[in-house]
């Protein structure tokens, strides 16, 4: 993992983002407001990530772009009013290839203001409660933080360290 946060405009009570929104006026602001980094795994693959809540951009946007060895895709979410989840603008592709030929693919999934955030919470509750197995199992949140740990551990030493 090698990784940077940034801290460039969480003190700067008058920065607003691409949303609008100020902060609260004597809010704590004692986090970073982004990071970029880069994961090379044992198989070979890597992840790209840039995540922020407060930086310059053209609009605010969360998104996934995804490339295999028979897919590439990609999730994304816009809005129609920065940082408003009811005016959120979804989309889903996928692209392949096809005897030969390019194929891009949309796919069409019922609108969720919450971004799965409201099912995301009933099925915590749901699994606790022996109803349904968990989205996530204890391996997959054990190594989401053993890659979160590392991307701070490589923004202390600045310089690349293992998950």
């Amino acid at each position: 993992m090698l990784a940077q946060t940034f801290r460039d405009f969480i003190q700067d009570k008058s920065f607003k983002g691409p949303w609008g929104i100020p902060d609260v006026a004597r809010g704590v602001t004692d986090v970073e407001s982004a990071c970029h980094g880069f994961v090379r795994l044992k198989t070979g693959q890597v992840i790209s990530l840039q995540v922020s809540w407060a930086e310059l951009v053209k609009r605010e946007e969360i998104s996934v772009t995804f490339q295999g060895t028979k897919a590439g895709g990609l999730v994304r979410r816009w809005f129609g009013s920065d940082g408003l989840d009811q005016t959120a603008l979804d989309t889903c592709e996928l692209y392949v290839q096809e005897n030969g030929r390019s194929v891009n693919r949309t796919i069409v999934a019922p609108p969720d203001e919450s971004m799965g955030r409201l099912g995301s919470a009933a099925n915590f509750v749901h699994a606790l409660e022996g109803r349904a197995p968990p989205l996530n199992t204890p391996d997959q949140a054990l190594t989401l933080m053993r890659i979160i740990d590392a991307a701070y551990a490589s923004a202390r030493a600045g310089r690349p360290v293992k998950c």
